[in-house]
């Protein structure tokens, strides 16, 4: 509870950053970015727990400049999330399931000389299910994942990332805060790269 409380106000800082007026004066230039990478994703809870699998991300992000050294960074991805857990007979089932998801972050960026600046994000994020399949070849079933799962996701995100100049490398942890199936949360680590314009 707590921690829903903090990315909460987390959101409301950052909406009041969408707010503020543009024409104070700040130390932070915006950027829009285009970003890239992987996802290492499984699913944690009492009834159900699986092994991490890869998927890729893709997606834009833009800042907005909130305080001194703060910036809200909106963006909009594509993330390919799911995992995979044993089911005997050396036969895995495979759960995969696809997101557009929307993080809303306050970045805290600390420069660094003239090419260097140094990130840390934390805010929610909020997805909602596009497509998926799973399938558990020890029941011989295949079927459409959101059939069976939640579509709408939302919680907290947390990362650091460093930008060399118009280049950017980062990673993020996502923890989500709803059951999509029998109590089971999203947990996501991203490791991303991307250019800034």
């Amino acid at each position: 509870m707590k921690i829903k409380t903090i990315i909460l106000a987390a959101a409301i800082i950052a909406t009041t950053g969408a707010m503020t007026d543009a024409s104070a004066q700040f130390t932070i230039t915006p950027g829009t970015a285009i970003r890239f990478g992987y996802n290492f994703t499984t699913i944690e809870g009492t009834a159900v727990s699986g092994k991490w699998k890869s998927g890729l991300n893709v997606g834009v992000t833009t800042d907005k400049p909130l305080f001194r050294n703060i910036v809200t960074r909106y963006g909009v991805y594509l993330s390919l999330k799911g995992f995979h857990k044993y089911c005997g007979q050396d036969e895995y089932y495979k759960c995969n399931y696809n997101y557009l998801e929307v993080p809303i972050l306050a970045v805290y960026q600390k420069a660094i000389g003239n090419k260097y600046k140094l990130e840390l994000q934390v805010g929610p994020y909020f997805s909602y299910g596009l497509f998926g399949k799973s399938e558990s070849p020890c029941y011989n079933q295949k079927y459409k994942t959101f059939d069976e799962y939640k579509r709408f996701d939302w919680g907290a995100n947390a990362g650091f990332g460093i930008n060399i100049s118009h280049f950017y490398i980062g990673s993020s942890y996502d923890f989500g805060f709803v059951s999509i199936i029998h109590h089971a949360l999203n947990h996501c680590i991203m490791a991303n790269v991307g250019y800034v314009f």
